[in-house]
């Protein structure tokens, strides 16, 4: 008997949000809007997974919102499973007070 894991990466792949939602800019597959983020705060009771291009790093690529720390320890873990078709190097995971909580770096 397999054992089916509590989050599976295939599971994220479809649900990451994009930070700008700039139709112009998606369509022609461009990054153009280099304005920094701030801080990054999730939602009351949320952990706010978001995903960074090396080259662009004042905000993120992509956000997805999740239930708990350990979700968002899992996402970073599994990185590169979950990330989907996004062209992203790395991940940040913050609370709702702008905390760090967990991350995936390549430096």
């Amino acid at each position: 008997m397999s054992i089916t894991p509590f989050f599976r990466p295939e599971a994220y792949c479809d649900r990451w949000q994009n930070w700008v939602n700039d139709p112009v800019a998606s369509a022609a597959g461009l990054i153009v809007d280099h304005t920094p983020s701030g801080p990054v705060h999730a939602p009351e009771n949320k952990i706010r997974v978001c995903l960074y291009h090396i080259d662009f790093d004042e905000r993120p690529t992509c956000y997805l919102d999740v239930n708990s720390v350990r979700e968002a320890e899992f996402i970073c873990a599994n990185f590169n499973d979950c990330r989907g078709g996004w062209n992203v190097d790395y991940a940040l995971a913050y609370d709702d007070k702008a905390q760090e909580v967990a991350a995936y770096r390549i430096y």
